[in-house]
């Protein structure tokens, strides 16, 4: 009776499928926990749009090409980036010219291309996430503000290059079922410096010697105006 009770929970639990986690996990924007978050943008500025990355332990990522494609309608133009440790110290890191997205209509794909010759330097977070480059994009105008576009951003196919690929230093290129990508959403809102003149530190409309005055006061107690933190 006692072995009867004991085989049948064994076999519900042998019936439920098991799901693995990603050995990579993808974020491309902000970082809210372990999701993307939303990236707040003012028309016709510059867009820092973070890559973040987690591997389980024993993943060491030597090499990778990370396109990701802009919706043309919401993006206007992308300015490369900048790339931070470790990718700062791989044997080779750019970021390619940005060109019409094959696969998807009405979007532009840049990628990132970088290749580690030094296992040491191999992307290795243990489970914890790690910010490796930023793509630097600027910011069309929608006139919508507050909604939220979440088709901005997604994932890319670089005319010449193809889709993700990802090295691992012991698998060699890793299969799209081990790794998972999320994008964050983009919220477009009014540019509080839109009408700011330059020099303009008191906010009066118009650049005098009393902004110099304004200016050295600001900075003396730390109490700047809004003018000022445009500036």
């Amino acid at each position: 009776m006692w072995r009867l009770m004991l085989i049948i929970p064994l076999v519900v639990l042998m019936s439920i499928p098991v799901v693995l986690a990603q050995e990579v996990s993808f974020v491309f924007g902000s970082l809210d926990g372990d999701e993307a978050g939303y990236i707040y943008a003012y028309d016709y500025t510059i867009v820092d749009v973070d890559v973040w990355i987690k591997t389980e332990p024993g993943i060491r990522i030597v090499g990778l090409h990370l396109p990701l494609s802009s919706r043309d309608e919401y993006i206007i133009d992308r300015n490369d980036g900048v790339f931070r440790n470790p990718l700062r110290n791989w044997e080779m890191a750019e970021f390619t010219v940005p060109d019409d997205d094959p696969e998807n209509n009405g979007y532009t794909s840049q990628s990132i291309m970088a290749v580690c010759d030094d296992p040491v330097d191999a992307i290795e977070t243990n489970g914890e996430w790690w910010k490796i480059a930023i793509f630097k994009m600027t910011a069309g105008s929608t006139g919508a503000y507050g909604a939220y576009y979440c088709n901005a951003l997604i994932e890319g196919n670089h005319p010449e290059n193809g889709g993700i690929v990802l090295a691992d230093f012991d698998q060699g290129e890793l299969d799209p079922s081990q790794y998972e990508l999320d994008f964050s959403c983009l919220n477009f809102n009014v540019n509080p410096c839109g009408f700011y003149i330059v020099g303009d530190y008191n906010g009066s409309g118009s650049f005098n010697v009393a902004d110099v005055i304004s200016a050295f006061s600001y900075l003396k107690t730390g109490q700047p105006h809004a003018a000022l933190i445009c500036e």
